[in-house]
């Protein structure tokens, strides 16, 4: 909630939140499925299934200009890139924060990426992040990486902050082009 706080202008901004409760948040799929295990591709896939339906509706609901912006936090992050590889009309940035995806579900030169991410993540290594920032930025697309020093797998209010400011840009782009897509 607080990245939209006082924004002022019409915007769609999705924010993924798991239907699985768990003690300190929610999830997309058993949490027990690491980076590193080959199930974690497929679980991420049908989330960013489950995700289109609800994309879909919010896009009927409130229509405004411009693509949609999907800001996530960790499994969140994850099915926000994914559902922006597989659906790179309707996505025009992609906010994600402690969150990464394998190279073969990462969006493509189409969908602006504003990674946030703290350089003392052990369940989502930094470097990872990095690599895929950078294969992003190879491929022509425009993509940020900002590690946050000190911080692990949270986010604090710098970052949100900074998520915010990512936000504001990526509305006033959508807002200053004819067609409703980013000038970038």
């Amino acid at each position: 909630k607080y990245v939209v706080t006082n924004l002022r202008t019409p915007a769609r901004v999705i924010f993924p939140l798991g239907p699985i409760e768990q003690t300190q948040g929610r999830a997309w799929f058993e949490p027990r499925l690491r980076v590193a295990e080959p199930g974690l591709s497929g679980a991420v896939l049908d989330a960013s299934d489950a995700l289109d339906a609800v994309v879909g509706d919010v896009r009927a609901l409130r229509p405004t200009c411009g693509r949609t912006t999907l800001v996530g936090f960790s499994q969140g992050g994850a099915i926000a890139l994914a559902y922006a590889a597989r659906h790179p009309d309707q996505v025009g940035v992609v906010i994600p924060m402690a969150a990464w995806v394998p190279p073969e579900l990462q969006p493509g030169p189409e969908v602006e990426i504003a990674a946030l991410h703290g350089t003392d993540d052990h369940k989502v290594p930094l470097r990872w992040v990095r690599r895929m920032v950078d294969t992003l930025k190879q491929s022509g697309g425009h993509a940020t990486l900002v590690a946050h020093r000190g911080v692990a797998h949270y986010t604090t209010r710098q970052m949100r902050r900074r998520a915010r400011h990512f936000l504001r840009m990526s509305i006033a782009v959508d807002w200053g082009s004819r067609d409703g897509r980013s000038k970038r």
